[in-house]
């Protein structure tokens, strides 16, 4: 029997005694379209004369390697997707020790930047020498206290 994909319309030659009479899922093995075919209702009839054969069509051959390479590609999909999550797990961890030293490096360097140049940015904001100041006893401060903290 002569079946076209409806996708591509390609034609396939197709034994009728693979077909059972619920119908069957086929697949296009040019553009893997899937659809379900029945057989039509002359066609059931004349087929319980015919004796089933054993051979194995193209197109089977094709569904069978098809359905074997999805399940490949399924299985290595959800893989890596645990191997990512592990990964980002173990990122999420260190991103917050990261985000913290930055921080700390970036204050540090903003205090050491605006100390350069205290007397250019004192010409722009007046007493900004006594702000700088006031900022180095408190910082002073806070490392006094976390140091009475440790003891």
């Amino acid at each position: 029997m002569i079946l076209s994909c409806p996708s591509c319309k390609k034609k396939f030659n197709l034994d009728i005694s693979l077909i059972p009479e619920e119908g069957r899922l086929l697949q296009c093995g040019t553009c893997d379209h899937k659809w379900h075919y029945s057989l039509p209702l002359d066609t059931k009839t004349s087929n319980e004369n015919i004796s089933p054969k054993v051979s194995v069509s193209k197109i089977d051959n094709d569904f069978v390697e098809n359905e074997v390479e999805t399940k490949n590609v399924i299985e290595s999909e959800i893989n890596e997707s645990i191997n990512n999550n592990v990964i980002d797990k173990k990122h999420s961890n260190i991103s917050i020790l990261s985000i913290l030293s930055l921080s700390i490096i970036s204050f540090l360097a903003l205090i050491i930047l605006l100390d350069t140049f205290k007397y250019q940015i004192e010409i722009i904001i007046p007493n900004f020498n006594s702000y700088l100041n006031n900022l180095y006893v408190t910082i002073n401060d806070i490392y006094l206290f976390l140091i009475d903290l440790i003891r």
